[in-house]
């Protein structure tokens, strides 16, 4: 597994890390803790600690270098990303332990990335104001859930109204997407270029199943025809 390396200059304890450079949408609850290990050389020429995904029985397998190795530094942070040359990024090196019911979508880097359902994330079960059933998203999914039911409404409008399906695209909707299924932040899917013209509109799709309404909604003119 090559995952990606993280690098953070003049730093001695991983232990603070995540709250000082903002990657605590890295962890979870059923994942395993970045593992940093000191390093006297670096793509900044000075030492720190080098940060990444893996077992811990090859913790000193990872090393900063050079010759087989591109690293960018993160937008917006001082801290630096490294990948391998020969031994690319693939989604199942940064997935994570537990994986929501999602649909296959290609990024930017050509590869099939796992995107989570909206509608199939864990909710609470009720009655509204009504006494009518309903679910409700638990806890830090409301926001993301919202969103996806407001795409949903557009494309139903856009659909009675016959007009050509367009979805407006959201920065932080795509990557708390992205984010649900694998460890990363928007300043990595950022270097990673994993997002793109072609991509996002895919994305956004796959969060709603706009494919499978698609593909019912056909099957129900193919039937009244």
């Amino acid at each position: 597994m090559a995952s990606y390396l993280l690098f953070a200059e003049n730093e001695i304890h991983g232990n603070s890390l995540a709250e000082k450079y903002g990657l605590q949408a890295l962890g979870g609850p059923a994942d395993s803790a970045m593992a940093w290990v000191q390093t006297e050389s670096s793509p900044t020429g000075k030492r720190g600690l080098l940060g990444f995904w893996s077992q811990l029985n090859s913790v000193h397998d990872r090393r900063f270098d050079p010759g087989s190795q591109t690293w960018r530094q993160l937008p917006g942070s001082p801290l630096w990303l490294g990948t391998e040359d020969h031994d690319p990024l693939c989604p199942e090196d940064i997935q994570r332990t537990k994986i929501y019911r999602s649909n296959p979508v290609t990024l930017e880097d050509g590869q099939e990335w796992l995107i989570p359902v909206a509608n199939a994330l864990p909710h609470y079960w009720g009655i509204d104001d009504e006494g009518q059933f309903s679910r409700r998203p638990k806890g830090d999914f409301a926001e993301f859930c919202g969103k996806a039911e407001t795409l949903f409404k557009v494309f139903n409008r856009q659909q009675a109204d016959g007009e050509p399906w367009t979805l407006e695209t959201d920065w932080d909707y795509l990557n708390y997407a992205l984010q649900l299924n694998y460890k990363l932040t928007p300043q990595i899917v950022t270097a990673l270029q994993l997002i793109g013209d072609d991509s996002a509109a895919d994305l956004v799709a796959a969060t709603v199943e706009m494919k499978f309404i698609r593909a019912v909604e056909d099957e129900k003119k193919n039937q009244t025809e």
